[in-house]
């Protein structure tokens, strides 16, 4: 029996991924550990990463999102749902 799996739709808040990203010298730049969300930076945005790499714990990074050659999924947490507030149901006559 096939067992279905999960893919992940987006990127979420607490997975973990390894980003390959293009950098101003001929090597690519490596970047993994826990996504924090988006950063909008004057007309860019990025990816808010804390770094869990050997010698990085815990920095903080910022990879343009125009700058991603590839990303792994290491560890994907549940896509929260997100529920829209009710207005009151009031009625004014």
């Amino acid at each position: 029996m096939t067992e279905l799996i999960k893919v992940p739709t987006k990127l979420t808040k607490g997975s973990r991924y390894r980003v390959l990203s293009k950098s101003d010298n001929s090597s690519p730049v490596t970047s993994q550990g826990e996504f924090l969300g988006y950063i909008q930076f004057g007309q860019d945005s990025g990816l808010l990463l804390k770094l869990d790499s050997q010698g990085e714990e815990g920095r903080m990074r910022i990879v343009p999102s125009v700058n991603v050659i590839y990303l792994d999924i290491l560890e994907s947490k549940e896509e929260e749902e997100t529920k829209k507030k009710e207005a009151p149901l009031v009625s004014y006559g």
